[in-house]
């Protein structure tokens, strides 16, 4: 509705030049124009926060729902002492790149 409303106070002030004659009215139409605006700008910044929330806590739950599990762990790390006494070549084991 902001957007909407600063749109519409835009095309009306370049089109009307009747509030040209007084000062006072000039700026507190372009005020009012101003202030919608910024709500506007205000509003669409705070959508993108809460997207990026929601986004983390997307995140968030899905590392619960797999690697945060008890359950999930106590098997990688059994799979991991499995390997470790199979032989196999772990990651504990492999040797940095120089």
């Amino acid at each position: 509705m902001t957007t909407i409303g600063a749109a519409l106070m835009a095309w009306y002030g370049s089109e009307n030049r009747f509030f040209l004659y007084s000062l006072s009215l000039f700026l507190c139409y372009w005020g009012v124009f101003l202030a919608l605006l910024t709500i506007t700008l205000y509003i669409v910044m705070l959508d993108i926060r809460f997207i990026h929330l929601q986004y983390t806590l997307g995140k968030r739950d899905l590392f619960r729902q797999t690697l945060g599990d008890e359950s999930f762990r106590k098997e990688l790390i059994e799979a991991q002492q499995r390997d470790a006494r199979n032989g196999r070549a772990g990651a504990a084991k492999r040797k940095p790149p120089t």
